[in-house]
């Protein structure tokens, strides 16, 4: 999907969602500024209906070939109108590693060591093993045990 078009989408769902008015204003003037670009991507994407009406004449987004996608299709899900063949879409589609880039070198936050980890859209990793995340985890607790501890003296809570 298109920059704009997915722009456009979040904001017209924060709109939706707001209750505050001078945020539903801002983002209205920000739809508004979309609208030339939103114009000029669905004129490139030349989608028009036929004399016919039974199918929408498409632009493929990878080779921009004109392809024929019948209304019966779209409402089945079977075709999206952005891709003219199956061999189009897997040339749209990436792998998620180059994506993210290459590995990463990371400093291990209780040993120091420095490990690599490949991203792979999830949280980056603190620690560069199962047991350092546990001793970390461990000193926490005596930390926290040690600061409970202090607030009291032997006859109760310190003054």
């Amino acid at each position: 999907m298109h920059n704009a078009v997915k722009k456009a989408i979040e904001i017209k769902e924060r709109l939706d969602k707001t209750a505050n008015h001078v945020l539903a204003v801002k983002l209205a003037f920000d739809l508004v500024r979309l609208l030339p670009e939103l114009v000029d991507y669905l004129q490139k994407m030349e989608t028009s209906v036929t004399t016919n009406k039974r199918h929408l004449v498409c632009r493929c987004e990878v080779c921009n070939k004109q392809f024929k996608v019948y209304h019966s299709q779209m409402a089945s899900g079977r075709k999206s109108g952005r891709f003219c063949s199956m061999a189009c879409f897997k040339t749209s589609q990436k792998p998620a590693s180059t994506n993210l880039g290459g590995p990463i070198t990371i400093k291990c936050e209780w040993c120091g060591d420095e490990f690599t980890h490949q991203p792979a859209g999830g949280a980056t990793p603190k620690f560069c093993s199962s047991k350092c995340e546990e001793e970390s985890y461990e000193s926490d607790e005596d930390e926290a045990a040690e600061k409970m501890l202090s607030v009291f003296d032997g006859s109760g809570l310190k003054q």
